[in-house]
């Protein structure tokens, strides 16, 4: 255990702080990840879960808004194989766990990239260029993340964002207390998914929306997130129990993950690309359902943005 543990920690240097302004809006950035830790909009109150390992709350979750690259979520025993293989993979890839380097910056920007090494090549053996690029204006935060194939062959990759909102108030009362609203910008017949023996299962079951909405509550997320898969929206809006609406613009992305750890005051909304896997899934790479691919030499972009 503790050696694939190491095996997966690509982080290479302590890691650095970058603040980003713009009006009455900042942001922080860490190198660790590219992830954002910080995020206030035209002097609202934080709006990011700030993460963190504190050793008198063992159960927190440490993220605040991670990059899920190469992969979305949990592999089917934790491996793939590509070409013949087998490779081992941490839940939701290598990315957010990586040192990137800052390439651009200026006062409301920053771009951070991350690119194959000889300790990455042991679990994904590609050569790529994986770039996130923050920009602030005085309303919105916007994440561009463009992915280039730098290698000779075919490059194959999922990817999903997993930004946690830190909501307002006391932890709730009981698992059934409101503790905010998510609203969807398009009508929804939603289907859930969920994760069973840390898979994706094979049964769903109607998610009935209330006037485009639902309350979110701790019950909700005993047996971990939510999966919505092929949403029509592409606007998802989080009401706090302070009245403060978050929008998360989700780029198109077809899959849609909300997540939220019981008794900690955040939740996640995660627009992906890719889901966990199912117990059917095909191990070999190139034949995982809805695999995105680039051709060596090309590059393309994925986004969203937060805004109030």
């Amino acid at each position: 255990m503790h050696t694939r543990k190491r095996q997966y920690n690509i982080l290479l240097s302590s890691p650095m702080r970058y603040t980003l302004s713009a009006d009455n809006s900042r942001a922080v950035v860490n190198s660790a990840g590219a992830e954002l830790t910080s995020l206030c909009l035209n002097d609202s109150r934080e709006i990011i879960w700030p993460g963190g390992y504190i050793p008198d709350e063992p159960d927190r979750w440490t993220g605040s808004a991670p990059h899920l690259f190469p992969f979305v979520g949990r592999l089917r025993g934790g491996t793939y194989s590509h070409r013949q293989k087998i490779y081992s993979m941490p839940k939701h890839g290598f990315a957010r766990k990586s040192d990137f380097t800052v390439t651009e910056q200026c006062r409301d920007s920053l771009t951070c990239t991350l690119t194959d090494s000889p300790k990455i090549f042991q679990i994904y053996p590609f050569q790529f260029v994986f770039s996130v690029c923050f920009t602030l204006s005085e309303n919105a935060l916007s994440i561009r993340c463009t992915i280039k194939n730098s290698g000779n062959e075919t490059l194959f990759f999922f990817i999903g964002f997993h930004p946690g909102f830190l909501l307002s108030g006391e932890n709730a009362a009981n698992d059934y207390a409101p503790q905010g609203v998510i609203s969807f910008s398009k009508e929804e017949n939603l289907t859930c998914s969920r994760i069973e023996n840390e898979l994706l299962s094979a049964h769903t079951s109607d998610f009935p929306l209330d006037q485009g909405m639902f309350s979110i509550t701790d019950a909700l997320f005993k047996n971990d997130a939510l999966i919505f898969k092929n949403i029509k929206s592409d606007t998802i809006t989080l009401t706090c129990p302070d009245q403060l609406s978050i929008h998360i613009n989700t780029g198109g992305a077809p899959h849609l993950g909300i997540w939220k750890r019981p008794k900690q005051q955040f939740v996640c909304i995660e627009p992906w690309y890719s889901t966990d896997e199912s117990p059917e899934t095909k191990a070999e790479l190139a034949q995982k359902p809805g695999i995105l691919s680039l051709p060596p030499g090309g590059q393309k972009e994925y986004t969203y943005a937060i805004s109030k």
